[in-house]
């Protein structure tokens, strides 16, 4: 299980920065 979880982990922050990029991205293209 705790194996599982530390392979997901990274995974959860590459998807936060994604997402947080194309929020910027989206931002910067609205100005």
């Amino acid at each position: 299980m705790d194996c599982f979880e530390t392979k997901l982990q990274p995974v959860a922050l590459i998807v936060q920065q994604i997402e947080i990029g194309g929020i910027i991205y989206e931002d910067s293209r609205l100005e």
